[in-house]
C-alpha cells in the first residue's frame, strides 16, 4: 500500500510538472470571488487594496464587523478622495472625464468604514489608509502568513468595461509568486495615509 501511494503521488507531481505552462486562461482566471465572504468568516489576518472597494466593503462589511468583534486584524486601502487619484482612475476608465463617478464611490466606502470603526470593539483591530495613486491592482489577503493562507489579485482593466480578472494565489502551490504580492501589499500599504479626524474618523 506504501507503495502505491508513492507512485500516485510521484505521477501526481509528474503531471503537475508537465501542466506547467499548459493551464488555460479560462482555468487560470476568474470573474469574481464568489466565496469570499465565507473565506473572510474563518480570517484573523485580513488585508484588501483597491480603488473604491464599493462592491467589496458592501458585500463583506458585515461579516468584517464580526470579525474584527472576535481580534481579527483587518487593514484596509483605498485611494485618497483628496487627492489626484480619483481623477486618475477615471482617466483609466470608460468616463475618463468624470472622477466625481469615482469620488460618489469613495464617500460610499468611506461612510461604511467609518461606521465600522464606531461599533464596539472594532476600532482597535480596524485601520484604514488612503492611497495617493490608483494601485495597480487589487489585493485580498486572508490570513496570509498562515500555512492556509490564500491571496486574490484583481487585475484592473484599462478603459474597458468588461471586468477585472482575479487570479488565486496559495503559500503551498505557488511559493515565489504568493510572497511577491505578500510583498505587494506591505509596500503598498507603507505609501498609504493613516485615515484620521481630518477624514471623519475617530482619532
Amino acid at each position: 500500500m506504501l507503495g502505491s501511494r508513492r507512485q500516485v503521488a510521484e505521477l501526481a507531481a509528474e503531471v503537475r510538472a508537465r501542466a506547467v505552462g499548459d493551464i488555460s486562461a479560462e482555468d487560470f482566471f476568474s470573474g469574481d470571488k464568489p466565496e469570499l465572504v465565507q473565506q473572510i468568516r474563518g480570517a484573523r489576518d485580513i488585508g484588501i487594496v483597491g480603488v473604491t472597494l464599493a462592491r467589496t466593503l458592501r458585500n463583506s462589511i458585515d461579516e468584517l464587523e464580526r470579525r474584527a468583534v472576535s481580534g481579527s486584524v483587518i487593514r484596509i486601502a483605498l485611494i485618497d478622495p483628496s487627492g489626484t487619484a480619483p481623477a486618475e482612475a477615471a482617466r483609466r476608465s470608460t468616463i475618463p472625464h468624470r472622477p466625481e463617478v469615482y469620488q460618489n464611490r469613495l464617500r460610499t466606502s468611506i461612510d461604511l468604514l467609518r461606521e465600522l470603526l464606531e461599533k464596539p470593539g472594532v476600532r482597535d483591530r480596524v485601520e484604514v489608509r488612503f492611497l495617493p495613486f490608483v494601485p495597480a491592482f487589487g489585493l485580498v489577503l486572508l490570513d496570509p502568513r498562515r500555512p492556509g493562507g490564500i491571496i486574490y489579485v484583481d487585475v484592473h482593466s484599462h478603459s474597458s468595461a468588461s471586468g477585472d480578472a482575479v487570479f488565486t494565489l496559495r503559500p503551498d502551490r505557488d511559493g515565489h509568486w504568493y510572497q511577491h504580492f505578500q510583498a505587494e501589499f506591505d509596500r503598498v500599504w507603507e505609501y498609504g495615509r493613516p485615515a484620521d479626524a481630518s477624514d471623519g474618523f475617530p482619532g
